[in-house]
């Protein structure tokens, strides 16, 4: 029996290295989900240590096509389960692209007020100088002047710096969602294995 730690293993580690996809040499199904998670597949929390190795196979910026062959033996294997969690796996990591690219349309919205703030504090800067004068703008000045820059450097950041934030992560997501899941038996994995 493996250990815990050891339960989903990457292709490269096993013979099975001589296919391009990452192949995941399973138990059982449950190896796939959160040990804490009671519910039923449809709604199961996938677990974090198979989405880890999912990224490690598939690194951000890959040009691969998401093609993952799970491997599972042939007694607990169910294909009704198996188009479950196929739909399940596309809502999860579906969920989870929508999620970045809203994170994405944040952090610019945040930029564009920042860079609209910032704006405003060097326009009311150049006005104090232009309409009052004197010791009162030269003292407002030195809060205007860098709350302005602020804003338009910070805001700047965020609206240019945002997609490469989190642009990548959000088309991996997009990509693991609509991955090609194939599930096949550890017996005819092996088989496929010694003709090769």
């Amino acid at each position: 029996m493996k250990k815990k730690s050891e339960k989903i293993q990457i292709g490269a580690e096993k013979p099975s290295a001589v296919f391009s996809s990452a192949d995941f040499w399973l138990d059982r199904y449950d190896e796939m989900f959160s040990d804490f998670d009671p519910s039923p597949y449809e709604g199961k929390m996938v677990s974090e240590d198979f989405i880890a190795a999912v990224m490690r196979r598939f690194p951000e910026g890959s040009a691969e096509t998401f093609h993952l062959r799970i491997s599972v033996p042939k007694k607990v294997r169910s294909v009704k389960i198996e188009e479950i969690i196929q739909k399940r796996f596309g809502k999860y990591f579906g969920g989870m692209a929508a999620e970045y690219e809203k994170a994405m349309k944040k952090e610019q919205k945040k930029g564009i007020t920042y860079f609209i703030a910032g704006c405003i504090s060097l326009l009311a800067f150049i006005g104090l100088g232009i309409y009052i004068g004197g010791i009162i703008a030269d003292v407002l000045g030195i809060l205007f002047l860098p709350l302005g820059w602020f804003g338009v450097w910070e805001g700047t950041g965020k609206i240019l710096g945002a997609p490469e934030k989190y642009e990548k992560k959000q088309e991996l997501y997009h990509r693991l969602a609509h991955a090609k899941y194939e599930f096949i038996s550890e017996e005819e994995l092996l088989k496929k294995i010694r003709k090769k």
